[in-house]
């Protein structure tokens, strides 16, 4: 399903440190700029089989740039069988409300390659007057190309999204608010329906990734209510307790009814710069996608 919902921006790296977030009254989490790091590309290893971590793609989290109350994030991820994205995703997260408030999504080779049951291009927006996230996809069906739209009221300032895999909570999760055990935010499940969640500080845990061992904060999130119990399970986030940023270093979630992955571990492999010529480069082009 994440890549059904994803998320362009350019690459030109426009960082403003002088603007400080404020996250309106009620808000959990505080915002800290040590732990913000635009220019940085976190690369991650993504499984489907977490118990044997069968290596499925190399998903890459470039932190373009940060300006004012905005983050704004772009998204690669290149199947172990392909040598470069067929998907650009972008997220924005405005840091004054700790929650995304625009994504974009767009399938880069010609849209009639596309298999049925999947999404040529997507758009997610939130009115956070309203309180409302709107999608608005471009599906491919057995009967041609449709489009999707849906609304959905949310009650919880933030609310994360299940079918990003939390990009969106994992991020503003670098502002958790230690000690506390417990926090209550909103979800938007995989079925696109919000449920209220819990997000449960669980300790201190050590994980195994990629580059070696680190001591990392560990989180649950579970959904609360019929809703959640049917269509969207829980996930557990590792946050690094060795460095400030607090960046995320490992994902799992557990969605037995996804249509794309029932379940998604991801571990980080490395952290790294990337010019724009080289960030560039992971993406599939027209030429290679076979566009005019």
């Amino acid at each position: 399903m994440r890549k059904r919902l994803a998320l362009g921006f350019s690459l030109l790296l426009t960082i403003s440190l002088t603007v400080i977030a404020n996250p309106p009254a009620g808000n959990p989490f505080v915002f800290d700029p040590a732990k913000m790091d635009p220019g940085n590309v976190y690369l991650y290893h993504l499984s489907g089989n977490p118990e044997e971590f069968e290596l499925r793609s190399l998903v890459y989290y470039y932190y373009k740039a940060f300006s004012g109350p905005y983050l704004d994030i772009e998204e690669a991820s290149v199947r172990i069988n392909q040598e470069k994205s067929e998907y650009r995703c972008t997220y924005r997260i405005n840091l004054d409300r700790m929650m995304l408030e625009r994504s974009t999504f767009q399938y880069l080779p010609d849209k009639n390659s596309l298999s049925p049951n999947m999404t040529y291009q997507g758009e997610t927006t939130v009115d956070f007057a309203k309180k409302r996230m709107k999608f608005d996809y471009l599906n491919r069906t057995e009967k041609g190309f449709q489009r999707y739209y849906k609304t959905v009221e949310y009650k919880i300032t933030p609310t994360f999204s299940y079918s990003f895999e939390h990009v969106d909570g994992w991020t503003v999760m670098r502002f958790y608010p230690y000690p506390e055990k417990r926090i209550q935010v909103g979800e938007i499940n995989s079925s696109l329906f919000y449920v209220d969640a819990d997000v449960e500080y669980l300790g201190q845990e050590t994980v195994e990734v990629p580059y070696g061992k680190v001591d990392c904060h560990k989180f649950e999130i579970t959904g609360r209510g019929l809703l959640a119990r049917l269509y969207g399970k829980k996930a557990w986030i590792w946050m690094s307790a060795e460095d400030e940023r607090n960046y995320m270093v490992k994902y799992r979630n557990d969605n037995p009814r996804s249509t794309f992955l029932p379940v998604v571990e991801m571990r980080l492999a490395d952290i790294k710069k990337m010019t724009p010529e080289e960030w560039a480069g992971l993406f599939v082009t027209a030429e290679e996608a076979g566009q005019d």
